[in-house]
């Protein structure tokens, strides 16, 4: 079986370390590696943010040494305590992935806290996680075109 390369495009946030606390060593391992392995493309709309079907002796092969029974434990705790969920076909959910894919920060971190302490997210922030790279930056230009044209610094001088 040809196993899957680690996603290198998740961030991971320096202030979420506050919450990683509550979780044990080997819970933040499978955590971090269902983060990694997760696919990252908005483009797929009915598997983003999800891991697909891997078997525990897949996962014991490629990526950690543990027993079955250790890792059956561990994801267990990780869906008690809400960090993943168990999606369709055998599939790990992360809930509310969306998070790591948004560029700023204080937006992320605001959200972060909103889903870790259990608050209902507003309805411009699920707006915000799901715009893609793309609608993100073409409101960037055309908020600045509007504020050039607002301005006078669109004219030329002369």
């Amino acid at each position: 079986m040809k196993y899957k390369k680690p996603c290198k495009y998740t961030r991971l946030y320096g202030f979420e370390i506050d919450y990683e606390k509550r979780l044990t060593d080997p819970e933040l391992r499978l955590y971090h590696l269902f983060l990694r392995l997760v696919d990252w493309d908005p483009k797929h709309e009915e598997t983003f943010g999800s891991v697909a079907h891997l078997p525990f002796r897949d996962i014991i092969a490629a990526y950690l040494p543990w027993s079955i029974g250790k890792i059956s434990n561990v994801q267990r705790s990780l869906i008690a305590k809400g960090w993943i969920q168990k999606g369709k076909n055998r599939s790990i959910v992360i809930p509310n992935y969306g998070i790591y894919r948004v560029k700023n920060v204080h937006l992320a971190e605001k959200i972060f806290q909103k889903t870790r302490q259990g608050a209902p997210l507003t309805e411009q922030e699920v707006q915000q996680l799901k715009q893609s790279p793309e609608e993100i930056r073409r409101n960037f230009y055309e908020k600045r075109e509007d504020f050039k044209r607002k301005t006078d610094f669109g004219r030329s001088a002369y």
